[in-house]
């Protein structure tokens, strides 16, 4: 694509870079968008300009809201001053006055300043920061912060600035309010403290936004100012938030329960979800209507959008309040996938078993690996057995296996059926695995063409860690006459045999290995065959199963609306 570019127009600069990266577990975590770890926040930006640029590294960390005015500085047209971003340019000629980069980052949740090597990353409710210094900590595991309090402040403060400007040049709404505010409205938790003298301001839309702003932000340390302004301030709607966010700090106020018969819903709403949040069930049935508003089904269109962090607020009213009458409506927020890792929790908190056939079928066709986790655990919560049978089996023969997907098929008491000895054999294998032992197991159906794998649930309470071998013995073993105690230690094939590494925290660690085509050329879904189990001296063996490999879930078929656009799909600028 380049090379027939440049052949047209010799002259043309090629910028290749990305939107996000992703995460594989880095952080305890998947995916991309969850966090502000490096994993999921670097992206490469490559610049290539014969004859103007010669090739150099820059290691400053920049953002990729600065190409545009790069881009339009190189084309030498104006800059309008309300454009976020700085131009690149003199970084890529090797001249570095003036301020010192910088990038920033935020999700739902966390902001990230990244200088040079440091990276200050920060909960965004609580204002909980952690430093990280990727020269000697390149995978951000070992946060430096106590160590380094004087730049901690110095970047938070940066921060501070930072988050402040957004919104400046905005011509609706937050353009007017103060930095604190503007902070505040973005989530800042640490803002609370900027924003509570706000409520003594001669202005009063200043102070409705701020006593708002305080509800959301429900900080504790703010307590005594929205006490002050409930007492003193003449506006109702400032008194009225003031009620609300004490009452969601605890504190209460008799004004919210009078909000709970207000003729506007807004109060209404907002009055249920600051009591449901100090367990009060008084609103309960507001919490359900709101839900439905929240998350309709196909006939009842959302009629106000509601942002994410105030529809999770709901969903978790929900569970908190153990609300039956919300179960219809909770069932109808799995179908949005931002929204469904909440509804499961709290329809696990409900207990209602109306709600079991539907995470069933949201489970069997999760494609995102955190959910299935949540959705999982719900359904143990809710008394579900062997009908997660084929959902564990598939989604433990996955390219990424399910997490604790060997915990929880304990717990349902169906080893077995997925793949693992008989209850006596598996005593037999966790007294006898460090001697090597013979276990028989019956291999599930499935697909025979992608092979099999073996899973372990093990810990090693040595430094290194330690190892367990699988695999088929050199000679064969009669299933029929497996000793109760090892006379010896069956020999291993080497060739069809597979070692699985276990680390030494002394903590359960589920892992996976495909077995040899040797084996799976020998072995088939629907066989039972007689493996060969060998663990190092400072292994526990806790389970042990057999499995066929699974393909990931087929992507979705496409809306009717998709199949029939006969347009082509285009890249944004």
């Amino acid at each position: 694509l380049v090379a027939r570019m440049r052949n047209a127009r010799p002259k043309t600069i090629v910028i290749v870079t990305a939107d996000h990266g992703e995460e594989f577990g880095d952080h305890g975590g998947r995916y991309h968008g969850t966090t502000v770890y490096d994993e999921q926040v670097r992206v490469p930006l490559v610049i290539s300009a014969p004859g103007l640029l010669s090739p150099a590294r820059v290691k400053a960390p920049v953002s990729l809201i600065d190409l545009l005015p790069t881009i339009l500085t190189g084309l030498d047209i104006p800059l309008s001053p309300r454009l976020r971003g700085r131009d690149l340019g003199p970084l890529m000629v090797g001249q570095t006055e003036g301020r010192a980069p910088f990038a920033f980052a935020e999700t739902d949740e966390q902001t990230l300043l990244a200088e040079g090597d440091d990276r200050l990353i920060c909960l965004r409710r609580i204002g909980a920061c952690q430093l990280y210094d990727l020269i000697s900590d390149p995978q951000q595991q070992v946060s430096i912060a106590n160590k380094q309090s004087a730049k901690v402040d110095a970047m938070r403060a940066r921060l501070r600035t930072f988050t402040a400007s957004h919104g400046r040049f905005e011509t609706h709404g937050s353009s007017r309010w103060p930095p604190a505010l503007r902070r505040g409205i973005a989530g800042d938790g640490e803002a609370a403290a900027d924003v509570a003298p706000l409520l003594d301001d001669a202005s009063v839309n200043i102070r409705r936004k701020a006593a708002e702003v305080l509800f959301d932000l429900a900080r504790p340390d703010t307590a005594i100012y929205l006490r002050r302004a409930l007492s003193r301030d003449e506006d109702v709607v400032v008194k009225r938030f003031a009620a609300l966010a004490l009452t969601r700090l605890g504190q209460g106020a008799p004004l919210t329960f009078d909000l709970l018969d207000s003729e506007e819903r807004r109060w209404r709403r907002l009055a249920a979800l600051a009591l449901a949040e100090v367990d009060d069930d008084r609103g309960d049935e507001i919490i359900a209507d709101w839900l439905g508003t929240t998350c309709p089904g196909e006939d009842s269109p959302r009629s106000v959008a509601v942002g994410f962090t105030r529809a999770r607020a709901i969903v978790a009213a929900a569970g908190r309040l153990k609300s039956r009458r919300a179960v219809p409506t909770l069932v109808q927020c799995l179908a949005d996938v931002r929204l469904r890792p909440f509804a499961a929790r709290a329809l696990a908190m409900i207990g209602d078993n109306r709600a079991r056939g539907p995470l069933l079928k949201a489970w069997m066709n999760e494609r995102y690996f955190d959910a299935r986790v949540t959705l999982a655990n719900a359904l143990i919560a809710l008394g579900a057995g062997r009908e997660m049978r084929p959902g564990l089996l598939r989604f433990l023969g996955t390219p990424d296996p399910l997490p604790d997907g060997l915990l929880l098929a304990s717990k349902l008491d169906i080893l077995p059926l997925l793949g693992g000895p008989r209850p006596r054999d598996a005593v037999r294998l966790r007294r006898f695995a460090r001697d090597g032992i013979a276990i028989s197991v019956t291999v599930p159906d499935g697909d025979s063409s992608l092979g099999l794998r073996a899973l372990v649930l093990a810990r090693s309470d040595s430094e290194g860690g330690g190892t367990l071998r699988v695999g088929l013995s050199s000679s064969p073993v009669a299933s029929g006459k497996l000793e109760p105690v090892p006379e010896a230690t069956p020999e291993l094939d080497p060739a069809r045999t597979v070692t699985l590494a276990i680390e030494g925290d002394g903590k359960l660690h589920q892992v996976a290995a495909t077995l040899p085509d040797l084996i799976s050329d020998t072995v088939k879904p629907g066989d039972t065959a007689t493996f060969i189990v060998y663990a190092t001296q400072d292994i526990t063996l806790e389970i042990f199963v057999v499995l066929p490999l699974a393909d990931e879930l087929p992507p979705p078929p496409p809306k009717p609306w998709a199949a029939a656009s006969s347009a082509p799909a285009m890249a944004a600028p």
